[in-house]
């Protein structure tokens, strides 16, 4: 298993931030690796919400709410793609800090293996969110603020 996180500190409250993540058809918004996202079937949010995704470079998957602590977490499980990868499910984890907010996005890969990982241990590597760059891209319009890295203490 392998656990990549994404780190980024975003100029505006929790309560802006959850409204842009809550808003489960927006990840194309944020996310520069997404072409379009939609809601399948009429839940629009809550736990158990799905939405489809399709990816900017080809292909697409769907995942589901698996956690929803508003203004706190967020989880999402992969159930259907057309990538290789079968399992995966990732999480934003949402703390006050320094005037904004801190999003921390761990994403487990039960099969991925790094270089080096030769053994089926756990095994953690991070990412850390830059402005317009990975993951956690943020524009100024969905949170009123801007974004700027900060290093995450493991």
């Amino acid at each position: 298993m392998t656990v990549l996180t994404n780190t980024i500190h975003i100029d505006a409250t929790p309560a802006q931030v959850w409204e842009a993540l809550a808003t489960l058809d927006a990840l194309h918004e944020y996310d520069p690796g997404i072409a379009k996202s939609s809601l399948c079937g009429a839940k629009r949010c809550g736990l158990g919400a799905d939405r489809h995704c399709d990816i900017e470079a080809g292909g697409w998957f769907r995942e589901r709410v698996t956690v929803w602590e508003p203004a706190r977490a967020l989880e999402f499980t992969l159930y259907d793609c057309t990538l290789p990868v079968r399992h995966l499910r990732h999480h934003y984890e949402l703390s006050a800090e320094h005037g904004g907010t801190r999003v921390d996005q761990p994403r487990v890969h039960p099969r991925l293996r790094t270089p080096g990982s030769g053994s089926r241990r756990p095994r953690r590597q991070t990412q850390v969110g830059r402005r317009g760059e990975g993951l956690l891209r943020w524009p100024r319009a969905a949170c009123g603020g801007s974004s700027r890295s900060l290093a995450l203490r493991c």
